[in-house]
């Protein structure tokens, strides 16, 4: 039986409960259209204020009612409760490198800048995926989504999805820092090994994977039109890191050569984003092997990070 949960820094609490059937089913108008993911399964609720309390993953959503059907772990339910909607694991990290600062990092930006003529610049992304899957595990389906928040093209930008890589085999060489923004600091472009400071485009040993496994397109928007959301799929990516044949270092987007005009960049919502409903995500459908030692519902329990309260 396959599963859908979701990963990331991605939060929306503008949520009121109008009906509901015990604590298994919650209606609310604005739930129309499923959110960016186009439905809510395999997110996570949980209850803000009101008389009801808990937290519980998203089993089932109605679009033509707007009900949520959701798992064990919420009580007391009534209506005019309030509730939000967040990723059902949000241990995450995410960052950006540019060779026009070389030293820089951008930790806690809000923004994470995407370009490739003039300067480069790649965001990062990592989320704990293959903690929370079994090894061995059948990938049904995998995509991450990125809001836009920023462009400036004057035609078709694209950019791929890649796996940062190790070349030495071990995952320590990969540093992600969450500190404060600034210079001198780990991930940066001149990269921080343990003993050498390296170009990511010169470096063999710790660059990202040249593969293209997804493709961020702008070519919807122009200079002066809307932001939004873009998604990718990254169903190989998350194959690789399940199956344990490639340790999970996390993702560069990286600027397609061939395609770019001059003079192009984007910028992407960060997880520090003051608006939490840009935030990105990725959502992993799969099915567990034969004695994987999953739960019931083929969710690994694990820690949640973050106010989110029930069982985890």
């Amino acid at each position: 039986m396959a599963t859908k949960v979701t990963f990331g820094p991605y939060e929306n609490t503008g949520f009121n409960v109008d009906s509901h059937t015990g604590n298994t089913e919650i209606v609310d108008n604005a739930l129309t259209g499923g959110g960016p993911a186009g439905s809510w399964i395999g997110f996570y609720v949980t209850i803000t204020a009101g008389t009801g309390s808990g937290s519980a993953l998203i089993t089932g959503w109605n679009d033509t009612t707007d009900a949520i059907t959701v798992g064990a772990g919420l009580s007391d339910v009534t209506d005019n409760d309030t509730f939000k909607i967040t990723c059902r694991y949000t241990t995450c990290k995410d960052n950006y490198v540019t060779s026009a600062a070389p030293t820089r990092h951008g930790g806690t930006d809000t923004e994470l800048f995407l370009s490739y003529d003039g300067y480069k610049a790649y965001p990062i992304f990592y989320f704990d995926v293959d903690q929370q899957i079994t090894a061995g595990s059948t990938i049904d389906s995998a995509a991450i989504y990125l809001y836009q928040t920023t462009e400036y093209y004057s035609g078709e930008f694209l950019a791929e999805m890649e796996k940062l890589k190790d070349g030495s085999g071990s995952p320590d060489n990969v540093l992600w820092d969450e500190e404060a923004s600034g210079y001198n600091k780990a991930a940066t472009w001149n990269y921080k090994d343990h003993d050498t400071t390296t170009d990511w485009e010169a470096d063999s040993s710790t660059d990202f994977e040249d593969v293209l496994s997804g493709v961020f397109s702008s070519d919807n928007y122009d200079v002066n039109g809307a932001n939004g959301w873009n998604n990718l799929n990254i169903q190989a990516i998350v194959e690789d890191w399940v199956k344990d044949s490639e340790f999970n270092l996390g993702l560069c987007l990286s600027g397609r050569r061939d395609v770019e005009p001059n003079d192009s960049y984007a910028k992407i919502a960060s997880k520090e984003h003051a608006t939490s409903t840009y935030r990105w995500f990725a959502v992993v459908e799969w099915t567990a092997a034969a004695g994987g030692g999953v739960s019931p519902t083929g969710v690994l329990y694990g820690p949640l990070v973050g106010s989110l309260g029930g069982p985890v």
